[in-house]
């Protein structure tokens, strides 16, 4: 009788434990996600698709903000805001990586998008 007792709770035990893995492994595209990062006060954003970034300089302190992205097939861009306290689109194709750096202030690690 306990042995049986000691099975089912093991069975149940592994059962929720496996659940999240399930979810995760079986999660649809409309799971995607909204990425963003923050340096201070300064963001950026990668859309759930992965082909659109916004760019924010929200610091009023002189000093302009750029983002470098890694996208389809491993090629790098950036994109820079110069125009203080202001934000700005743009289109890039499968961004998989991004960073957000603040002049003279460094850059956030990078970010998977």
């Amino acid at each position: 009788m306990i042995q049986k007792i000691r099975r089912a709770l093991l069975g149940g035990a592994l059962t929720v434990a496996a659940t999240p893995m399930m979810i995760a492994l079986t999660a649809s595209p409309a799971a995607a996600h909204y990425t963003y990062v923050y340096h201070g006060s300064d963001l950026a954003t990668v859309s759930s698709d992965h082909n659109r970034t916004s760019l924010c300089d929200m610091e009023n302190d002189g000093n302009p903000v750029m983002a470098y992205y890694i996208y389809s097939g491993g090629r790098m861009t950036s994109y820079t805001i110069a125009t203080y306290l202001g934000c700005g689109t743009r289109s890039i194709p499968g961004i998989s990586q991004f960073q957000l750096c603040e002049q003279g202030e460094g850059c956030t690690p990078w970010k998977r998008a």
